[in-house]
């Protein structure tokens, strides 16, 4: 376990195997297993949006894809193949939800990403991020 009072995952995993009294490893290898898949499914098929219950949905974004398909034209056929038909979705996906009159907003693959680096803190410092943990 970690010193400070922020659960990282290693400390969620060992909370998670005590609590279903299920070895550790196993658990870390459920968690892998998923990770494994959802990077799967982002980085290798054409999927646009993974649903992960009690959890949410992720969007992957328009932008990202773009750059994507700059990044392998040229270099990576299977990669760019698989990038073009991910913006393909995506655009039948924002006609079809854009042509819907009981949507007023844009599409979540075009919203602008808020996140500037890996580790999401909601512009708040460490010791803000303890307390609501604890307030959890």
């Amino acid at each position: 376990m970690n010193k400070s009072k922020i659960a990282f995952t290693e400390d969620i995993l060992l909370q998670a195997s005590t609590n279903l009294s299920v070895d550790k490893k196993i658990v870390e290898d459920v968690y892998s297993s998923i990770v494994a898949y959802i990077h799967h499914l982002s980085t290798n098929t054409d999927t646009v949006a993974i649903f992960v219950p009690n959890l949410g949905t992720m969007y992957m974004k328009a932008s990202y894809i773009s750059k994507m398909i700059e990044k392998y034209k040229g270099k990576n056929l299977s990669k760019y193949e698989i990038y073009k038909n991910k913006i393909k979705n995506i655009s039948n996906h924002a006609n079809a939800y854009i042509s819907d009159s009981k949507f007023h907003k844009k599409s979540r693959h075009f919203d602008k990403n808020k996140l500037n680096n890996y580790y999401y803190n909601n512009g708040k410092s460490i010791t803000e991020i303890e307390e609501f943990q604890n307030k959890l």
